[in-house]
């Protein structure tokens, strides 16, 4: 069925996401903007994942942000190529528990912060 709420909102998502997108290769995310390279991380770099709820009034997309050296890479649900993201994630941490996306969901205008994985630091020292 077609309704005008949907037609709101796919307008909505578009003004807003429209120009982000993600490219996902076997070394590195990349993040882009209009087709542009914005920023990246390779895999390996990764030191933490965490996961959050973005409060966008009309909906609350879960936003992924890959670390590296403090320094954070946020890839949004909503955005075109973020499935690529999220099962490269679950790929690479198969250690990660798959019940993160129910607990970042819980609630509105709640973002629900968590730490989905974090690299040992006696690793990071070591580096």
């Amino acid at each position: 069925m077609f309704s005008i709420f949907n037609i709101f909102k796919r307008l909505a998502r578009e003004r807003k996401n429209g120009p982000w997108s993600i490219e996902v290769s076997s070394s590195e995310a990349v993040l882009l903007k209009h087709g542009r390279r914005v920023d990246s991380i390779y895999w390996r770099d990764v030191d933490a994942i965490t996961a959050y709820k973005a409060d966008q009034f009309t909906w609350d997309p879960i936003v992924v942000v890959l670390w590296h050296d403090d320094k954070g890479v946020p890839f949004e649900e909503l955005w075109p190529g973020y499935e690529g993201v999220f099962n490269k994630i679950h790929e690479l941490w198969p250690q990660i528990d798959q019940g993160w996306i129910t607990r970042v969901n819980k609630g509105a205008f709640v973002p629900n912060p968590e730490v989905l994985w974090q690299r040992d630091k006696t690793a990071l020292e070591s580096r």
